[in-house]
């Protein structure tokens, strides 16, 4: 995100409407930090696991704001690959409490034992879905800035890369991420929320670039809707084996897996 000063956007950013993705998302997260300071969210265990990467997550999505809003004035283009590593610096504390409250979800029985458990998991699973198609999206920006540009290459085949870069490791994410919190009851939720804030960029990046002329970029719209269609069947059949697995095993099971 950020302002590219009428540089045009590349090919991998998706469509506009897109960005309202950020609402739900901001909204969540003024709930969960609201609800922290109630007595009955101080209290859960789940919560005491996500409260420090939750802050720390909060901390670098200020930092982004910040550089994204007031880089531009003092570094001019150069500012665009700031972007990039803010964004991982969002992404992996936000990761590791998914983790962390997962894993103390499953010790204490599931999201029931959790207050907000639909709220933090939904949040959750949305911001680190967007935060990882946000870091393919700021690195096509980057490298379609006019000072990397000039080493050769072209917008759309970088984006066209950088798209077939960005369906593995989502696809390498949604495998890991199940078999990391397969004995969790929030899994399902939690996966289909990150795979959602990705299909919704992926699809919008397919609306953005199909009615295009350039052949390339009308090739990288129909590959944008593959990956989003694969991605979903890939949660179904994941999901309906986690479902299917959870079903089977007893809740002490269930917490040894998570502690292997």
């Amino acid at each position: 995100g950020g302002d590219r000063s009428g540089v045009p956007d590349p090919p991998l950013v998706p469509m506009g409407y897109a960005f309202a993705i950020w609402g739900p998302i901001f909204l969540g997260c003024l709930l969960i930090s609201l609800a922290f300071f109630t007595r009955a969210w101080r209290r859960d265990r789940a919560l005491h696991a996500l409260a420090p990467w939750f802050a720390l997550a909060m901390l670098a999505c200020t930092l982004w704001s910040i550089v994204a809003s007031y880089a531009d004035l003092v570094l001019g283009t150069g500012w665009w690959g700031l972007t990039i590593p803010n964004f991982l610096l969002i992404l992996a504390p936000l990761a590791l409490g998914l983790i962390a409250w997962s894993r103390e979800l499953a010790r204490t029985g599931g999201p029931g034992t959790s207050r907000g458990s639909w709220l933090v998991g939904g949040t959750l699973g949305l911001y680190t879905g967007w935060c990882t198609a946000a870091i393919f999206a700021n690195i096509a920006a980057w490298l379609a800035s006019p000072p990397m540009l000039n080493f050769g290459g072209s917008e759309g085949g970088i984006s066209l890369a950088l798209l077939l870069c960005a369906g593995g490791v989502a696809h390498a994410l949604l495998w890991h991420g199940a078999k990391l919190v397969r004995a969790a009851s929030l899994a399902p939720l939690a996966l289909m929320a990150f795979v959602g804030a990705i299909v919704w960029a992926l699809v919008a990046i397919g609306v953005k670039n199909v009615p295009a002329q350039p052949t390339l970029e009308r090739t990288l719209g129909v590959l944008a809707f593959v990956l989003a269609a694969s991605l979903v069947l890939a949660t179904f059949l994941r999901l309906r084996g986690l479902l299917a697995a959870r079903r089977s095993m007893p809740m002490r099971s269930r917490t040894a897996a998570l502690q292997v």
